[in-house]
């Protein structure tokens, strides 16, 4: 869905939602399970023009679609058939994301591996030649005239971890991994000047990884600008940084490391901030007094499923206590550090929630805290053109009252989806958005 602000009407902003929420092992069942999500979505949300969307595909995916033209020509004609505007995309899973033992292999392979630099170019390469398709003369009136395909100054948005898990790297590994980020950036200024459209790379930090938190990212940010200026060839080569890389800011795990105003710990609109990218909109869990709520610890601990991590942080005073996974707050429930866990002023988990949910089960989200960046966001924006992305992907691993409206089929996905929208499309009148095509 695209956006105007209606005071200055050169500022752009797009939402849509991430389609890592279903499989896509390979193009069938992509296009298969979007048809059955995004076009009804975009039918119950009455979007007349096109509908954004923000793909995931997995690295033999991406590789199958450059190699062949038919298979490029067959997403080419659904995405304009559907109407669904590939604005932004996730390169952070590099393969399988729904199966059982995903957790910490979802950072593989880290940036210290070439095949991670070589799938994030690919997927750039990929949503740069998409949209190239998309707006030919010949596709352009089936997916809104001169609308925003047509606008080379709006960017595309790809989003990626910033390294590894914590747990598996190592100095050597951040040493290489600075090398492959700066070719990146290079590469995307050379595809940018090559497509006639800027392509720009979020690095999303995530809880327990290298980098957990968005101050972390900043003092990196810091680093390599200082290392960048360094150089013979330093003007240029910040010049390129700061045009193609910055923050994805994810809103869950930004609440889970317990920051508050992460624009504030990103430096937004200081001189040297890091540039944001795009947002993913999702609250994490949350629970207030543990030890008055018994229920509702058993409830969060219930929620423990084998495909991905649900790190959760304690507060304790001025400090954070930190458990990798559920299970790890469950063994320290059992041993020496029960009463410091029971006795913490609140817990917040990493399980992506839907937007619109406020509490269930005895637990509450962190959308108090979504809401009030978003308020800050829209309303002094500091981007031309704002990429929002909801990111509830863990529909499937609900349970109990927190799933009770959802059974896990693509018509409950629409359903759910819906209401995320609703719940959002007016914040985002509130301060003036509306939409573009109305």
């Amino acid at each position: 869905m695209r956006f105007v602000h209606s005071s200055d009407p050169a500022r752009r902003l797009l939402l849509g939602y991430c389609l890592n929420l279903h499989p896509a092992r390979d193009l069938d069942e992509f296009l298969r399970r979007t048809s059955a999500v995004a076009v009804p979505l975009r039918e119950r949300l009455g979007v007349r023009g096109s509908f954004g969307v923000g793909p995931w595909m997995g690295a033999t995916v991406v590789d199958e679609l450059l190699r062949s033209p038919p298979a490029m020509r067959r997403l080419v004609e659904f995405l304009r058939d559907a109407r669904l505007e590939p604005f932004t995309w996730n390169a952070f899973p590099h393969g399988e994301f729904h199966s059982a033992g995903v957790k910490e292999s979802v950072f593989e392979p880290r940036w210290s591996d070439p095949a991670r630099a070589t799938y994030t170019r690919q997927v750039a390469q990929l949503a740069l030649e998409l949209v190239e398709l998309l707006r030919c003369d010949e596709l352009a009136p089936r997916i809104g005239g001169d609308e925003r395909f047509a606008d080379a100054r709006a960017h595309l948005s790809i989003s990626t971890h910033t390294g590894g898990h914590s747990t598996r790297w190592s100095a050597p590994d951040e040493a290489i991994a600075s090398g492959l980020l700066d070719s990146t950036a290079r590469d995307f200024a050379k595809l940018s000047l090559a497509h006639g459209r800027r392509v720009r790379l979020g690095l999303e930090p995530e809880p327990r990884a290298n980098l957990s938190s968005q101050g972390d990212l900043r003092a990196f940010w810091d680093r390599a600008r200082a290392e960048l200026r360094s150089r013979p060839d330093g003007t240029a080569w910040l010049a390129t940084w700061t045009t193609h890389m910055g923050a994805c800011l994810d809103l869950c795990h930004s609440a889970v490391e317990f920051e508050d105003d992460p624009l504030e710990r990103l430096g937004r609109g200081s001189h040297g901030g890091v540039p944001i990218v795009k947002v993913q909109v999702t609250n994490a869990l949350r629970l207030e007094h543990p030890a008055r709520h018994p229920r509702a610890v058993e409830a969060l601990l219930a929620l423990d499923e084998p495909r991905w991590l649900h790190q959760t942080n304690a507060r304790v005073g001025e400090g954070l206590m930190r458990a990798g996974d559920l299970p790890e707050v469950r063994a320290a429930l059992c041993g020496p550090e029960r009463e410091l866990w029971l006795g913490a002023d609140e817990w917040r988990t990493h399980f992506h929630v839907p937007v619109d949910l406020a509490a269930a089960e005895g637990l509450s989200t962190t959308f108090a805290l979504t809401r009030r960046t978003l308020d800050r966001l829209l309303s002094t924006p500091a981007e031309e053109d704002l990429h929002l992305e909801i990111e509830t992907y863990t529909w499937s691993a609900l349970g109990g009252t927190l799933g009770a409206a959802l059974g896990g089929s693509d018509g409950d996905l629409v359903v759910g989806l819906e209401r995320e929208y609703r719940a959002l499309l007016p914040i985002l009148e509130s301060h003036g958005w509306r939409r573009a095509e109305a």
